[in-house]
């Protein structure tokens, strides 16, 4: 650069603008020069005809500060492009940049500014599959506004609220039936509401099973706030096999109604596909065997769980239904359904099975004081074996204990664990239940424990005589533990869990104590009747 030049000269010089603009006319500025002179190791600057010292060093006779000049507090974070008061330390740490007062400074505006980021946005991003289905911004978030269908971005409730006078979809297919006589009864058509998903799938269902497919949940849509917007109800027969050569009864049928949301919170049906490429079933029994179709309602549920509770058969279960519906033609499930849905009642029963058997003996506690339980357990905290007694079991024993049976033939149960049985006979020659215990092995050391718990529950006092041979009430031992053994098939279930069985283990006990309550009433009540007449059998009826 020219000496005593215009900076805008020189630029323009540099790119080659100068000469032109010159000779079409144009008059360049000249107002502001720059003149420098080569010195020692010293540059000096004029600018406007004014020196000014170079940008860093002091003026000659002032005494040196560290640090930018007051009118200058953002020089060296402007020279060194706004790299931050930690990064131009870490270059004086280094020895690349001169000793500065960073206390000093002032906070850089500009630098406040160019770092500035935007909040992040926590919500889950979805991809629209309609027009405005899903609005949202970086700023806001999802906006709880309504797009085309009225589908909400916000919470939405999972159905709506009811309203006096609103007729039902069930209600008006039927209506629309008789006015049309011919058809299905259940048609579903684009446009119909439902207060519910629920209601929508039995609307669906009955449909189908007029029909003769089977239908299910498919694929659904959701919204930020994870509330479903968009449900498929679709053929059992859609999607395809995993592999090929299998039994699946996929076969990409394209049959379902596709559900989305009303204004109000309900749902109503936005498509409806009825093309089918399987066989559809034709007989009763055919569509009962469908999985949507074998479902079994809530009121025959609670009985079958009654009935089963109470020993009685699968078989029996379904015929005592069938008498409800009439005859078992009309039951509106098959019994494999039966048969699946008490294995499912089973197993819920079966989970968490020894706190439920806790909190029972605690039950038992709290009502009967005199409630006694053991427990033996192995090193690894399992238990072995489970004994039980009651009050009055106790008190029978001290009247009834000389003479008492055991025996490990019961062991019908969930976990096949033998159930051993103390059994002893009263002054009216009846069975009576002194205690049991549940084992899971039939070794000498259980046993060895089993005699030994039982005695310290009873008291201390030990049995003068376990028969095994002759037993003295008129029946042998084998036939006593057969008695109870029957007794106990006739209340307790094949597979009842843990705290299932002391529950109906209470039923026997409860049913021998009624037995024993009539011969007292009876003993009390009606004359004794001698057999010989002889004076020490008179003298014993009168005890």
């Amino acid at each position: 650069m020219e000496e005593n030049s215009s900076v805008s000269e020189h630029i323009l010089k540099m790119s080659g603008l100068h000469g032109r603009l010159t000779s079409l006319g144009v008059e360049l500025p000249d107002n502001k020069t720059t003149s420098f002179k080569k010195g020692k190791g010293k540059k000096n600057f004029k600018k406007d005809g004014k020196a000014v010292a170079a940008p860093g060093k002091p003026d000659a006779g002032k005494k040196k500060k560290n640090g930018p000049k007051p009118e200058t507090e953002c020089f060296y974070c402007k020279r060194l492009g706004h790299i931050g008061v930690k990064r131009m330390k870490k270059l004086h740490t280094d020895g690349l940049l001169e000793s500065l007062d960073f206390e000093s400074f002032d906070t850089c505006e500009p630098c406040l500014m160019g770092k500035m980021t935007k909040t992040p946005f926590s919500g889950i991003m979805e991809r629209a599959t309609d027009l405005l289905e899903i609005i949202h911004t970086d700023v806001c978030g999802p906006m709880n506004v309504e797009a085309r269908g009225g589908i909400r971005l916000g919470k939405i409730p999972d159905q709506r609220e009811p309203k006096r006078g609103r007729v039902c979809s069930l209600e008006k297919a039927m209506r629309n039936y008789v006015d049309r006589k011919s058809g299905q009864v259940v048609a579903p058509e684009i446009g119909r509401e439902f207060d519910s998903l629920a209601e929508a799938f039995e609307f669906y269902n009955l449909y189908s099973w007029e029909i003769g497919f089977d239908i299910r949940y498919g694929q659904s849509r959701t919204n930020a706030q994870k509330s479903i917007t968009v449900q498929d109800i679709v053929c059992g027969c859609a999607g395809r096999p995993k592999k090929e050569n299998t039994k699946s009864v996929a076969c990409n049928c394209q049959a379902l109604i596709r559900l989305h949301r009303t204004n109000d919170n309900g749902w109503y049906i936005h498509d409806f596909r009825s093309e089918y490429n399987h066989h559809l079933a034709s007989s009763c029994g055919e569509k009962l065997h469908w999985p949507s179709h074998r479902n079994i309602d809530t009121h025959n549920k609670d009985i079958v769980k009654h009935l089963r509770s109470n020993n009685i058969g699968l078989t029996k279960v379904f015929c005592v239904i069938g008498s409800f519906f009439g005859s078992m033609e009309n039951v509106p499930f098959n019994k494999r359904s039966l048969n699946y849905m008490c294995k499912r009642m089973n197993q819920e029963a079966a989970d968490d099975d020894i706190r439920k058997t806790v909190e029972l003996f605690s039950e038992l506690k709290k009502n009967d004081p005199m409630f006694a339980d053991s427990v033996l357990v192995d090193s690894d905290s399992k238990i072995q074996a489970l004994m039980w007694t009651n009050g009055k079991s106790r008190y029978q024993y001290r009247m009834f204990g000389d003479a008492i049976t055991f025996d490990t033939t019961y062991r019908t149960n969930q976990y096949d664990m033998p159930f051993g049985l103390f059994v002893g006979v009263n002054h009216h020659f009846q069975s009576i239940i002194l205690g049991g215990v549940m084992m899971r092995n039939e070794k000498e050391e259980t046993f060895n424990w089993a005699f030994k718990e039982f005695v310290s529950l009873m008291g201390g006092k030990a049995p003068v005589t376990i028969l095994t041979g002759v037993f003295c009430a008129r029946m042998t031992s084998t036939q006593r533990s057969e008695s109870a053994n029957y007794m106990l098939k006739n209340f307790v279930h094949a597979g009842a869990s843990m705290h299932m069985f002391v529950k109906h283990y209470q039923k026997l006990q409860f049913d021998r104590d009624s037995e024993e309550n009539f011969a007292k009433k009876k003993s009390r009540l009606a004359g004794t009747v001698l057999k010989t007449g002889l004076p020490m059998e008179r003298h014993a009826g009168k005890v």
